[in-house]
This record gives C-alpha cells, sequence and structure tokens, in this order.
C-alpha cells in the first residue's frame, strides 16, 4: 500500500469528457472527499481530494449533515466539471441515500440542499444524474 500511495501517478488530471466519483465522509472531527475518475484501464483514479476539519460547533452536527458538508465541498470545487455528467457519490450513511426525499430541519440544512439539487437536478438539463450508492458499512 505504501509503494501505491507514493509511486506515480498519485494524482490523475481531470478529464472533462468523463463522469465522476465521489467519495465523502464525515464524522465529529472533520470531512472530507475524494474526486475519482475511470481512466482508460477501467480503474478508478483519484483527481482530487479535500478535507476540512469540523469546529467545535460544527462537531455537534449530525454525521450525515457533515457529509452532505463535504459533498457540497466537492461540488462547489468541480462545479464546471460536474454539470451535465453522471456523478456517483459513495457514503455510509443511509440518509444521504435519499437526498431527493430530504425535508430539511433547520435553515443549515436548507441552504446545503438547495445548492445540491440546483446542481444536481436543474431545471433546464435532462443529463446531469446522481446515483447515491451505499457502501458495504453500516451507520
Amino acid at each position: 500500500m505504501k509503494e501505491r500511495f507514493t509511486s506515480d501517478p498519485v494524482l490523475q488530471p481531470i478529464n472533462p469528457n468523463k463522469d465522476l466519483v465521489i467519495v465523502c465522509d464525515g464524522n465529529s472531527f472533520g470531512y472530507g472527499w475524494c474526486l475519482m475518475q475511470y481512466g482508460d484501464d477501467d480503474q478508478l483514479h483519484v483527481v482530487a481530494y479535500g478535507a476540512q476539519a469540523t469546529t467545535r460547533a460544527q462537531s455537534k452536527y449530525l454525521s450525515s449533515e457533515l457529509e452532505l458538508m463535504a459533498l457540497a465541498l466537492a461540488l462547489r470545487q468541480y462545479q464546471f466539471f460536474a454539470v451535465h455528467k453522471v456523478i456517483t457519490v459513495y457514503s455510509d450513511n443511509t440518509r444521504v441515500l435519499h437526498l431527493d426525499r430530504w425535508q430539511p430541519v433547520n435553515a443549515r440544512q436548507k441552504r446545503i440542499l438547495t445548492y445540491l439539487c440546483s446542481l444536481i437536478y436543474p431545471s433546464n438539463s435532462f443529463v446531469a444524474v446522481i446515483i447515491i450508492l451505499q457502501m458495504r458499512y453500516p451507520d
């Protein structure tokens, strides 16, 4: 594994013609994401990654909210490449699976969901699709 992380290429350049795969996770210490694309060898290659430590107030958020924040952060930074692409999101949180049926209970959730839904389900485009898959790990 050490050889895999230290050998070339560590990051692949993003291909604007290919679909995106986002893996996101969040807990009370921080939240992060990894943006990947399938290469010519049909293997997933890391294109970008990011993380952010939670503040004292954010550490009290629900884990599903932190995962939504990680997803929003990933899409905000690569919004230009995400338009009109199939975005596959891997998450270990079952609540994130039902993004389209999530009822916000506070202003923070409403802001995040409004931003995500404006990117994922644009009104003038039928090409953008999101597929949210649950990983093998339970909540």
